[in-house]
């Protein structure tokens, strides 16, 4: 049926629940099942939703593109916020060809037109960046599951980088690959391998192992004259000390040493 008056024109149905509004300076809307659903305003339109169905449901068929939003301002948002959250606070944006996301009114995250990631960072100048201003891991990588809540950790401040593995709370070892095979690794006591995964901890224990079964293991190289290419210190004052030890290939006899007199 059609109503109309001097300020409202309606369309509705039979039996009233089902109908569109129109008054004259202010609103239109569509109503279902007696519930306001869909209202223009001087600013925009609202959507009310009801139920546990969802606000806004586009459906678009087989066509690839659901829904477009349009400004004609240099930037365009979408705000998305519950009953707690602070007005206009949470919001997907793009300016020009980048997009950003917006929480607690701060900036978070940027994907630029070229495809470069910033986190705290409106402008990344590498394919991902991240920017902290505080003393916590800048990024760290986690494996959960059944036994397993493993931490790879990365952070930078003025003056010093990390880089921390650990298991929980319990330190675990760090390894470094090339070419899918382990080239090096540091151990959870601090102990550096090289080429090999097996600790000398047979006394005298060993901070590093360095191995090569076909050629040389390591070579010290100084191009400062006058300059020792490796230096050796016991820094012990007391009992027995030694600047090299020697042992045989086989069971790490001793067969010699250097004192720290020279002998």
């Amino acid at each position: 049926s059609l109503i109309s008056k001097s300020n409202r024109h309606r369309i509705q149905s039979d039996g009233g629940e089902n109908m569109i509004e129109c008054i004259a300076n202010a609103e239109v809307a569509l109503f279902f099942d007696t519930s306001k659903k869909i209202e223009t305003t001087s600013t925009g339109v609202t959507v009310t939703q009801s139920g546990t169905d969802v606000g806004l449901l586009v459906t678009g068929g087989s066509y690839n593109f659901q829904a477009k939003f349009e400004s004609t301002d240099a930037e365009a948002n979408i705000i998305i916020e519950d009953s707690n959250s602070t007005n206009n606070a949470n919001m997907i944006g793009v300016a020009t060809n980048d997009m950003y996301f917006v929480t607690n009114t701060a900036e978070r995250l940027r994907i630029t037109s070229s495809g470069q990631v910033g986190i705290g960072t409106s402008s990344p100048s590498s394919s991902y960046k991240v920017t902290i201003d505080n003393d916590e891991s800048m990024i760290r990588m986690n494996h959960t599951g059944t036994g397993t809540n493993g931490n790879l950790d990365l952070a930078v401040n003025s003056t010093v980088a990390t880089i921390n593995a650990n298991y929980s709370t319990t330190p675990i070892d760090l390894r470094f690959l090339a070419g899918a095979q382990e080239r090096m690794r540091i151990t959870s006591a601090g102990k550096m391998l090289v080429n090999t995964t097996t600790t000398l901890d047979a006394a005298p224990s060993a901070m590093l192992h360095v191995y090569n079964p076909t050629s040389v293991a390591g070579v010290f190289q100084t191009d400062n004259a006058g300059t020792q290419a490796i230096g050796v210190w016991n820094k012990g004052n007391s009992g027995t000390r030694y600047l090299v030890w020697f042992e045989s290939s086989v069971a790490r006899s001793h067969v010699g040493h250097i004192s720290t007199n020279g002998s």
